[in-house]
């Protein structure tokens, strides 16, 4: 499979809520000018949609219907929820071991299913293809047992035709401090297996190159642990963001902060070449290819200044990126 295939048949998601100013949807003219530089300016299939609490915008899903492209086909991120909900409660997580955890991290996955059976009910059934999940907590908090019984229980529910995507950040590896250190993917792959076989759901594996390589603390780390999840037939989308072992790095040695390409930023391991050489080892039923960096140290005043780092990659997967 070539780059050009790959992309062609595969939409774009751009994650751009990463490289958004600060307090965006407190400021409707800046947010206005924002969403329509993602849909005048970037040749892209959708947007990651994140939650905001249980929440898919904290102004309403009709205002959000009212902002994004009414053709792209989006996804609905859960990771700043699951962030949000970790912070008040080291137990939460749909991984949990606490009843009281997982409870509450069920109850938030609820909440972003009616936003986006509504958001469907406004915009038509393809406004979001997917769910991303998580495996939280982590530590000894969170097990496989709880995650598949958790994921049993939420695609028992009418979400109309979605995929469900468990996303693999860093796990615990001895020797090194975690960012996330959430379920191994071994385990996230054998629940998504199992849930996928006895319930018929579209159950998948989201890899993400630079947390696998701050998991692995390497680029070649980075792209064995891709490559298992691709062998295991379970992979079905892929990000792209950048990392770094580089005190001098934005956010430091090692830090899930979604660095650009080695272009851009010097310190990422994420380099043009390996973006290519990953595209040709991917099947050709992906969901979706991501990008997910954030912002310069120093952003210009405007949206496209924010996100340049994240044009660099895409006018990688583009099969023409001078047309973008």
């Amino acid at each position: 499979m070539t780059g050009a295939a790959a992309t062609a048949a595969t939409p774009v998601i751009l994650s751009a809520y990463n490289a958004a100013p600060p307090d965006l949807a407190e400021h409707p003219d800046a947010e206005a000018d924002w969403y329509r530089a993602l849909r005048d300016r970037f040749d892209i299939g959708g947007i990651e949609l994140p939650s905001t609490g249980a929440a898919l915008h904290p102004r309403g899903v009709q205002h959000l219907a009212g902002l994004i492209d009414p053709a792209w086909r989006n996804i609905v991120g859960g990771m700043t929820c699951t962030l949000a909900g970790l912070a008040s409660d080291p137990d939460y997580g749909i991984a949990s071991d606490s009843p009281r955890g997982r409870a509450a991290a069920r109850a938030d996955v609820d909440g972003l299913r009616r936003d986006i059976l509504e958001l469907r009910q406004t915009l038509g059934d393809d406004a979001v293809q997917a769910v991303v999940l998580h495996s939280a907590p982590g530590g000894n908090r969170g097990s496989a047992p709880m995650l598949e019984r958790s994921l049993r229980e939420i695609v028992d529910r009418d979400w109309g035709r979605t995929v469900f995507l468990l996303e693999h950040v860093d796990a615990r590896v001895a020797g090194h401090e975690p960012q996330k250190g959430w379920q191994p993917l071994e385990s996230e792959l054998r629940v998504a297996r199992d849930v996928r076989k006895s319930t018929g759901a579209d159950v998948r594996l989201l890899a993400n190159w630079g947390r696998a390589a701050i998991e692995t603390r390497s680029a070649a780390g980075a792209g064995a642990l891709i490559a298992r999840a691709v062998d295991s037939g379970l992979l079905g989308a892929l990000t792209f963001s950048g990392a770094s072992g580089a005190a001098r790095s934005r956010g430091g040695r090692w830090a899930d902060v979604h660095l650009g390409l080695s272009t851009d930023e010097p310190d990422s391991l994420l380099t043009p070449d390996i973006v290519s050489s990953t595209v040709e080892m991917l099947p050709d039923d992906l969901v979706f290819i991501g990008i997910k960096t954030g912002p310069p140290v120093d952003p210009g005043p405007g949206p496209i200044d924010r996100l340049r780092f994240a044009r660099s990659i895409l006018d990688l997967l583009r099969p023409n990126p001078e047309s973008v």
